[in-house]
């Protein structure tokens, strides 16, 4: 039975090999693949009028909805992007919305 190495007796074992240029000795190649960087998976809830808006913006760019909505929200987070403008016409869309159904219920009296 050997008897187990220390941790400094290890290391000096190493420090020898590699002052020595032999820190390779012995080791045998092998094929790996390394892995890609993880990512994260994000879930993001909203309408289906968002979703055609950012699907319709995505293809005009040649791009995918993912790379798009990652690359907008990358802008948005150098303060590239102006988000005021789009909470700007979120409203003007909803006041349309309403303005719309107000004509609908006048039409129907």
């Amino acid at each position: 039975m050997t008897r187990r190495e220390t941790d400094e007796e290890i290391i000096a074992e190493y420090d020898k090999l590699l002052a020595e240029g032999r820190e390779m000795e012995g080791l045998v190649p092998v094929k790996a693949r390394v892995a890609k960087p993880v990512r994260a998976v994000y879930s993001v809830r909203m309408s289906s009028q968002e979703l055609t808006q950012i699907s319709k913006a995505a293809r005009q760019r040649a791009m995918t909805v993912s790379d798009f909505m990652r690359q907008a929200s990358l802008a948005a987070a150098r303060d590239e992007l102006d988000l005021e403008a789009g909470r700007q016409e979120a409203a003007f869309l909803a006041v349309r919305e309403k303005a719309r159904e107000l004509y609908q219920a006048m039409e129907e009296l």
